[in-house]
């Protein structure tokens, strides 16, 4: 959206296949974006340049188990009077359960306070973004951050915190996951938010924030 524009736009992904997809549609478009496969913590040593804004948004956080270096990175390509821009989905979530058949809602599963350990997580096959996808390694690990822990990765890494915000509703439809069998635990707007059937204005389920790098 923003190459459309005119911005001079540089994308950033581990994967290889993601990298080969955008730069297809690129090329496609005829637009005139850059992308770069890297781990986001080796970006610094591949990438050059300062720009006027980084992006981060929605399900980049629980892959990562060092937010300071993320931060410093943030931090490093920001030009002074840069800032970043981070939506996520909120800590809150990570401590729910959706998909059981013994439980009628969404309910409390998991601690808040998780010493920073990554969470393990097996599957039976597929992904969030194909759920019938054929996959051969079924195990990942995900860390859970509390929302002060990003806000205080971001303080040490020199940022200034201009606002943050939380929302009642996600991007997505996250406990909607065909292999268990569980669906209609949340429902769509006419705007394209997620809010949980059985209660809104509840809990927080998203937030964003914009942090800015003053010199």
């Amino acid at each position: 959206m923003w190459a459309r524009q005119g911005a001079s736009v540089t994308g950033v992904d581990f994967s290889e296949t993601a990298i080969q997809g955008a730069q297809a549609l690129n090329d496609e478009l005829g637009l005139d974006a850059k992308f770069v496969q890297a781990n986001i913590y080796d970006l610094p040593e591949v990438l050059e340049g300062e720009f006027d804004i980084v992006l981060t948004y929605y399900g980049v956080l629980p892959w990562l188990p060092d937010l300071d270096r993320w931060a410093e990175g943030v931090a490093h390509f920001l030009k002074p009077g840069g800032f970043l821009y981070l939506a996520e989905m909120h800590p809150f979530v990570d401590m729910i359960e959706g998909a059981s058949p013994d439980s009628r809602y969404p309910f409390l599963a998991y601690a808040y306070f998780t010493d920073s350990e990554a969470q393990r997580c097996d599957t039976h096959g597929g992904t969030y973004a194909v759920p019938d996808a054929q996959t051969v390694h079924r195990t990942n690990y995900q860390w859970k951050h509390k929302m002060s822990d990003i806000i205080s990765a971001l303080g040490r890494a020199g940022l200034r915190i201009e606002y943050l915000h939380e929302f009642p509703y996600l991007f997505c439809d996250i406990w909607n996951w065909p292999p268990s069998g569980i669906v209609g635990r949340m429902e769509q707007d006419e705007d394209g938010w997620w809010w949980p059937t059985a209660s809104r204005d509840l809990v927080p389920l998203m937030f964003s924030l914009k942090a800015c790098k003053d010199r």
